[in-house]
């Protein structure tokens, strides 16, 4: 963190630099069942950022979370999403701080630009967010891409269960290769984190691949992602899968259909859980910087829904709505 300050006080310091910020509102809402629908605050995020020659610093809060101060294992307290700089280093950029760890195509997405009210079962086995430093390249070699990176614990990641006396013995590595020609994105990632369980468990392992399209009014996309020991345990090995169509009938509406899938390993005993999704998404108003939009629709559970034991997903039938307020300068 003294690393970390020293180079957020030499962007400041640098020539004509500037500052904007970006953020968003969320208000979901969720129906289950005969009760109300329980409608409750879901983000609520504010994303400054300061530039100059070269340097760019950037802070992301969400003020929306509960123990919004308390730390998990490895990583800055919950209400810090991300904090860190980044360097220009021609072609390439080196993040130095809080961010998100290089795997999985759906969790890149920022939460504003989601295209379901919630993320999907593949989120329970990215490596979230951890404190490292990320050298990156965009559109390199004919369109090729990468991300690596050497992170300490992935506290903030839903497939581990680190303790605070494993920081500075415990470490993430993760690295990505992409490929951008036109409308075509294709990318795959791995991760590897070090005694994911606590101290003497076993090491936890990432595999991602995913292909999205999106040009006129379509967008069609596909992942896969593997977990291994899962949470340190030798043998809890989760996968999930995703299928997505959207159709934006007028720039006010886009229909959605997602087919997701998930299998866990757990002592031996295999369990399936299936989410598919059907909505759509409203755009009351959009401009180049400001957006209200308000997405709907009904996720089906099919499967082991009783004894599943993935990290998640939806265990019964629901109807979800989000309604968000974005602020987000081009």
């Amino acid at each position: 963190m003294v690393l970390l300050g020293c180079l957020v006080g030499t962007v400041a310091a640098a020539d004509d630099g500037s500052f904007d910020w970006s953020g968003y509102f969320n208000v979901d809402g969720v129906d289950a069942g005969p009760a109300d629908t329980d409608w409750r605050l879901g983000s609520f995020r504010l994303r400054p950022q300061y530039s100059g020659d070269g340097w760019t610093a950037v802070a992301q809060f969400d003020f929306s979370r509960n123990n919004p101060f308390d730390a998990p294992p490895g990583a800055l307290p919950g209400v810090v999403y991300d904090a860190f700089v980044r360097r220009t280093l021609g072609s390439s950029t080196l993040t130095v701080g809080q961010t998100k760890v290089p795997v999985s195509m759906e969790f890149s997405l920022s939460g504003a630009a989601l295209d379901l009210p919630v993320r999907g079962l593949e989120k329970g086995l990215d490596l979230d967010r951890a404190v490292g430093v990320l050298l990156s390249g965009r559109k390199r070699w004919r369109g090729w891409g990468y991300d690596v990176g050497l992170f300490s614990l992935a506290g903030r990641s839903a497939a581990t269960r680190h303790v605070s006396g494993q920081a500075g013995d415990a470490f993430t590595l993760a690295g990505r290769l992409h490929y951008d020609s036109g409308p075509w994105h294709a990318e795959a990632s791995v991760g590897h984190v070090g005694e994911a369980g606590g101290a003497g468990s076993a090491d936890y392992t990432v595999s991602d691949i995913g292909l999205r399209f999106e040009e006129d009014a379509w967008t069609l996309k596909a992942e896969w992602i593997d977990g291994r020991n899962v949470r340190g345990v030798s043998g809890n090995d989760d996968r999930a899968w995703l299928a997505h169509a959207g159709y934006a009938v007028s720039p006010w509406l886009e229909l959605i259909v997602r087919l997701q899938s998930g299998r866990s390993e757990r002592a031996g005993q295999t369990t399936r859980l299936d989410n598919h999704f059907v909505g759509a998404g409203f755009y009351f108003y959009r401009d180049s910087a400001a957006q209200l939009r308000l997405r709907l629709g009904r996720m089906s559970a099919d499967g082991d829904t009783a004894s599943y034991t993935g990290l998640r997903g939806f265990r019964a039938d629901t109807w979800l709505a989000q309604l968000q307020v974005k602020y987000q300068p081009k």
